[in-house]
């Protein structure tokens, strides 16, 4: 399976302009990579594209540029 089935045409080779991070358990000061976001180019949002969540998951998703 392609991993960017379902990402749009125009972004499949575009560089993700954003990663997303979630803490690794509710407890924990440590961020984990979830997935990455690219701008849509009619400023109308942001695709996210999500590969994992933690198990133990308080719902925050904090979208950081990527570098």
């Amino acid at each position: 399976m392609d991993t960017n089935d379902n990402v749009p045409k125009e972004l499949k080779d575009a560089k993700p302009q954003y990663v997303a991070l979630a803490k690794q358990s509710l407890d924990s000061e440590f961020m984990v990579t979830v997935g990455v976001g690219w701008k849509i180019k009619d400023g109308g949002g942001i695709v996210l594209r999500l590969d994992l969540l933690p198990t133990k998951w308080d719902g925050v998703i904090l979208l950081k540029p990527s570098q």
